[in-house]
């Protein structure tokens, strides 16, 4: 498990687009009238335009196909969201990031195709008078295809500089514990030292031995570490 520079602006890329897929549903695909209908709307089987003014089977038809597609692109942007996520520290998803992320640029060019022929069957049905009509269905595409370029020129580009390894950090644990050790057995070292010359100096004091053998024993004990 690792982070890199491009794992990780790439898996923010494809959680982009996942966005945009979602949010981009409430891109007016019919707007007017003093209102808007977005695909939210077609999703949810609630068009306050055609259910309630106009009969025609075929067009309830059309916006239930189209309300099925706007509800498959929601679950499409979902995945890569939890996809992208994966990819910023897992190598082994990221063979699916750039398939899902086609796959949502697919289903948001099918909601600009939407917004449009569905703002073209309403101003067949409602006449000249429904002439200020329009649709916005195509400024998620605008936003997504950028999106998108930005992508791959990261995925091509972009290094494959680590910026987080767990093997890392786990390494690091186990130098600051060798490092930890080795310093509290340098002080058990120096604290033992310490009472050995202790000891000589008693046998001084007592007249065990000589001045020149204290120093000399002193100097052994100093000196043990070089030696070593």
């Amino acid at each position: 498990m690792r982070i890199t520079l491009k794992s990780a602006v790439c898996g923010i890329m494809e959680i982009i687009i996942g966005l945009i897929a979602i949010i981009g549903l409430a891109a007016p695909m019919l707007s007017g009238l003093g209102g808007s209908e977005n695909g939210f709307d077609l999703m949810s089987l609630n068009s306050p335009y055609y259910f309630a003014r106009v009969q025609d089977d075929g067009i309830k038809i059309m916006i239930v196909a189209f309300g099925i597609l706007c509800a498959f692109q929601c679950t499409v942007g979902a995945v890569l969201l939890v996809v992208g996520s994966l990819n910023v520290f897992r190598k082994e998803t990221e063979g699916y990031g750039k398939g899902i992320t086609i796959t949502n640029l697919v289903f948001i060019t099918l909601y600009m195709a939407e917004g449009i022929i569905y703002m073209r069957v309403f101003k067949s049905e409602a006449g000249d008078f429904m002439i200020g009509v329009s649709t916005l269905s195509f400024v998620p595409l605008i936003i997504a295809v950028l999106a998108f370029i930005v992508y791959i020129v990261c995925k091509i580009c972009l290094p494959e500089k680590v910026l987080w390894s767990a093997k890392t950090s786990v390494s690091d644990a186990s130098e600051r514990r060798e490092i930890q050790t080795k310093t509290s057995d340098g002080i058990a070292k120096e604290e033992r030292k310490l009472q050995l010359i202790g000891e000589y100096f008693r046998l001084y004091n007592e007249g065990a031995i000589t001045m020149e053998e204290y120093e000399k024993e002193k100097c052994r004990i100093l000196n043990s570490d070089k030696e070593e």
